[in-house]
């Protein structure tokens, strides 16, 4: 779910967890799920910003391909 602290943005108020049981998925299931909802959280928080243009990813982010071809997507302008 898709709060990490439930007292900040983007999205205030709403609880954490897993929809599955953590511990029944493999560490590259989490690798996957984790990779993807931080891409996903972080369109969103682009999104709020008003961003435009292109986005440029460093530190470990930028050695993550998940999470890459996921804000490559959930930012992609149709």
């Amino acid at each position: 779910w898709p709060s990490v602290e439930p007292l900040s943005r983007p999205f205030p108020g709403r609880g954490n967890g897993w929809s599955v049981q953590e511990g029944a998925m493999s560490d590259g299931e989490r690798q996957v799920a984790v990779s993807f909802h931080l891409a996903l959280m972080t369109a969103v928080c682009l999104d709020m910003l008003g961003a435009e243009g292109p986005v440029i990813t460093e530190g470990p982010f930028a050695r993550n391909p998940l999470y890459l071809a996921m804000l490559a997507a959930a930012c992609a302008r149709g």
